[in-house]
């Protein structure tokens, strides 16, 4: 138990020095401290503030180099789509070319075909006169190999009476 007091008393020695020693610092050294405290957070403020203002002026020059590196890149790409709109147009008017030359011979060929089946009918006309005529000289089917046969009854020129003489068509579509 003497230990005890004897602990018990240095403890309050100790509580008593420390306590002599804290009110020995002065009122002016209080308030020194308090001073350069308030000094240092004002400064660390102003520091924030000057950081805050050099953060927001490096993302404003991150964001105007942005918007140029987009116009050159968005340039670039006009000048590409230009280029590509020259050559679409290009190739279009070719197409444009290609299909009138076509046009024009399509047209040419309808017109010789019209104009051949025109000399088509006109000979088939021609035709089937000529065969009118030769049916109607000779009266019965079964004379015209006999007569073939026989060398001086050859069928002449005077046989074939009635027959018309078709104008033949020119290419320009002009009868001759």
């Amino acid at each position: 138990m003497i230990r005890w007091i004897k602990k018990k008393l240095r403890n309050i020695k100790v509580a008593e020095r420390e306590q002599r020693r804290i009110s020995s610092v002065s009122l002016e050294e209080h308030c020194q401290v308090l001073e350069e405290r308030n000094s240092l957070e004002d400064q660390l403020s102003q520091a924030k503030m000057k950081i805050a203002g050099l953060e927001n002026s490096r993302a404003f020059e991150v964001q105007e180099t942005m918007k140029f590196l987009n116009y050159l890149v968005s340039d670039g790409k006009k000048e590409e789509d230009d280029a590509r709109d020259k050559e679409i147009q290009r190739l279009n008017f070719e197409l444009c070319k290609k299909e009138l030359e076509i046009n024009e011979k399509l047209n040419l060929r309808d017109a010789e075909i019209h104009r051949l089946k025109m000399i088509i009918k006109f000979m088939c006309s021609d035709l089937e006169k000529a065969f009118a005529t030769a049916k109607s000289a000779l009266p019965d089917p079964h004379v015209l190999p006999q007569i073939l046969e026989e060398p001086r009854k050859k069928p002449q020129e005077e046989d074939i009476i009635g027959a018309v003489i078709t104008p033949v068509i020119s290419r320009d579509g002009s009868h001759s």
